[in-house]
């Protein structure tokens, strides 16, 4: 009788046709049920549609075995998976699906896997022309950062199943099990590229030495990001034009000079003013990494799964319904206008610096945390570029530019 009531109240949301308005009732009661709106919701039922393996077959229908549960439900039990934290989260979502373990438990398995291999890399995405990364630059260029196109930061997620020859590889920071990801996120808080899984005791460093994207960049394999030419002025006027962008980070990762990071204990005041303003520009990746463990409690909470590569998998079909959903709510297209952006409030950095902690002087931003770095094989000697250092003094003049032309905006 209640999982009779139980499908009965699913099926009335489903079979809603007013849900597709948003602002509706069924609409809010969809995304409360789902996390998403009913438009992405469609957009991921439709990956399965007429795929081999995951077509609907009725009664009658001929073929051997028995008729297969509805794929819309099947659909509906994999994204209460991704939105559940809890523990047993299979049996939870099968109970709300009113489907059996076992059908809920295969369907995950091989839905995550197909929509990784077939569908991850139309929606999840590098900039791919020059026009496309032009907007990308252009967003970070109105904030004081020319060149940059994209913020990159590692994000963990627990590992309940991990195997116990590989906790003292995975036991970081955090003090249990997990994996991690190295995200780069764009100005309008989409992931444009995922490298992972790694182990929860690697630094950044030493994902850093592994990142495609990072390699990439700094290899110049990519002509369209080595290429790439932008203009930096000095606060006498002089232009000077560089090729080739690069991304901003925390203080966790080498001094390469396709990776930017700032020091605001630095002696000189426009070194410091710069590190504080980028504190504030790259905290995309962290924003991101907020709405999707909200949406996707799966995520904060931990999965599962004692095979990293479905964590992997699941990890990247929140990523791409995440930018499924920003792209359907036109989030994609901010900064695009002029009336986006408004005055920087430069006060606000110089305030910050005033109230930082002179004990931590010299330190810089990130603090290493208790690990046997030799154990688990990380790279504890920051590799140091020449050119990181000749890069950053250039973007610091610039800065000192646009503050003193009180052109710095925020966005």
């Amino acid at each position: 009788m209640v999982a009779r009531q139980l499908q009965v109240t699913l099926l009335g949301i489903l079979q809603c046709n007013d849900s597709y308005n948003e602002r509706s009732h069924a609409g809010v009661a969809f995304y409360d049920e789902f996390h998403m709106p009913r438009v992405v919701f469609d957009d991921l039922q439709q990956m399965f549609s007429g795929v081999k393996g995951f077509q609907d077959k009725k009664r009658g229908e001929g073929g051997r075995g028995m008729r297969t549960q509805p794929l819309l439900l099947k659909v509906c039990s994999l994204v209460y998976i991704l939105t559940d934290g809890g523990a047993r989260p299979v049996y939870r979502a099968a109970q709300r699906a009113c489907l059996s373990p076992q059908t809920v438990r295969k369907f995950h398995h091989a839905a995550i896997t197909h929509v990784y291999f077939n569908h991850l890399r139309w929606h999840v995405y590098l900039p791919r022309t020059q026009e496309e990364l032009q907007e990308s630059e252009s967003k970070f260029q109105r904030c004081g950062f020319a060149g940059a196109f994209c913020s990159m930061d590692v994000v963990h997620a627990p590992w309940h199943q991990c195997p116990h020859g590989f906790t003292h590889t995975c036991k970081g920071k955090e003090g249990f099990p997990t994996l991690a990801w190295n995200c780069a996120i764009d100005r309008t808080g989409l992931c444009i590229h995922i490298s992972g899984p790694h182990h929860g005791a690697r630094n950044d460093k030493t994902i850093a030495m592994v990142d495609e994207l990072i390699q990439a960049l700094r290899n110049g394999t990519n002509p369209l990001f080595a290429n790439y030419r932008f203009s930096l002025t000095d606060k006498h006027g002089n232009v000077k034009h560089v090729y080739g962008v690069y991304a901003l980070v925390d203080g966790g990762y080498h001094f390469w000079r396709v990776l930017i990071c700032g020091n605001s204990f630095a002696s000189d005041v426009f070194s410091a003013r710069f590190a504080k303003r980028l504190e504030s520009v790259r905290k995309d990746p962290e924003r991101f990494f907020g709405i999707i463990k909200k949406r996707f409690h799966s995520i904060d909470g931990g999965m599962r799964w004692r095979d990293p590569k479905q964590h992997h998998y699941a990890f990247c079909l929140c990523c791409m319904l995440h930018n499924m959903i920003a792209r359907h709510r036109k989030y994609h297209t901010v900064g695009q206008d002029p009336d986006d952006y408004m005055k920087a409030k430069l006060v606000d950095d110089q305030l910050r610096l005033q109230r930082q902690s002179p004990s931590h002087a010299g330190k810089g931003e990130y603090m290493p945390h208790p690990v046997n770095d030799v154990a688990v094989g990380n790279v504890t000697a920051r590799l140091r570029e020449p050119a990181f250092f000749a890069l950053r003094q250039a973007l610091i003049a610039n800065y000192e530019a646009q503050w003193e032309q009180q052109a710095v905006l925020s966005g």
